[in-house]
């Protein structure tokens, strides 16, 4: 467990280029053995400028993503960012499986689980993943509102052996409804930590997607250990849309296979 004050950040809209919001965070993990565990976080607003967001979303498309303001003003005081059951299980030495439910992030709660064939001391993988997931409710607590989907994806990994880049590729079924392809280029550097972009494309048109006509991003991730003398499995990551729109969007889950395994296959 630990305790915290964290920062959340709402960067380059209309209402102002920065605006912030300084809470009290914890973060919780239970292993009830070696395959179960529970993992919660939660917060508690101490000081923010929330207040000043005012623009609406002009999405066509279901808001799964951009109604960003009304999750950002509505969880102000306090909120549950997650609280999700985790189920791992190793098949055979290339084999895993995964089962999660609760509440996967601020936006939406679900159920659902991957599977992952990862030969051993290879360059290649590959998995697939399935939700079944409920948009959550503005206040950030157990309420939902009148939106569910089934989301998922096909996924294929390759490390690429010289360059040490990571190539990803997703293909399926996004949180709006939209289908399409994702290409993700990342590299890991000897320090651990991880440098990335990524670019969406679906089968909705530029009018449709909005401003910015397709998505794309980057991000970089970081083992925590990099901070501190102590050995650490935990990361923390971030990332950033040069426009948040709801096309190509996924559910964020707290476990992700590829990440479990990534360390033991070095």
């Amino acid at each position: 467990y630990a305790l915290s004050p964290s920062l959340r950040s709402h960067i380059g809209g209309p209402d102002g280029f920065v605006l912030g919001q300084i809470w009290l965070r914890g973060d919780l993990r239970v292993s009830f053995d070696r395959n179960w565990s529970i993992s919660a976080i939660a917060g508690v607003g101490l000081a923010d400028t929330f207040d000043q967001l005012k623009l609406k979303s002009d999405s066509i498309l279901p808001h799964v993503r951009t109604d960003i303001v009304p999750y950002l003003k509505g969880t102000m005081d306090y909120n549950i960012v997650r609280l999700e059951t985790d189920y791992v299980k190793k098949f055979s030495r290339d084999f895993y499986a995964r089962f999660s439910a609760g509440i996967f992030e601020e936006m939406f709660s679900g159920i659902g689980g991957e599977v992952l064939y990862r030969p051993f001391s290879s360059n290649f993988a590959f998995g697939l993943k399935a939700f079944q997931v409920y948009q959550r409710a503005y206040d950030g607590m157990f309420d939902h509102l009148d939106y569910d989907i089934v989301t998922g994806h096909a996924t294929m990994y390759y490390r690429e052996p010289k360059s040490q880049v990571h190539i990803k590729i997703d293909g399926g079924r996004f949180l709006a409804g939209d289908s399409g392809i994702t290409l993700d280029l990342s590299r890991r550097l000897p320090s651990g930590m991880y440098v990335g972009a990524f670019v969406t494309k679906t089968d909705i048109s530029a009018e449709e997607f909005g401003e910015g006509s397709f998505d794309k991003g980057f991000y970089f991730s970081l083992p925590l250990e990099f901070f501190f003398k102590t050995r650490s499995k935990e990361r923390t990551s971030f990332g950033l849309r040069p426009i948040t729109r709801d096309g190509g969007a996924k559910v964020i889950t707290g476990s992700d296979l590829y990440g479990i395994t990534d360390m033991s296959s070095q």
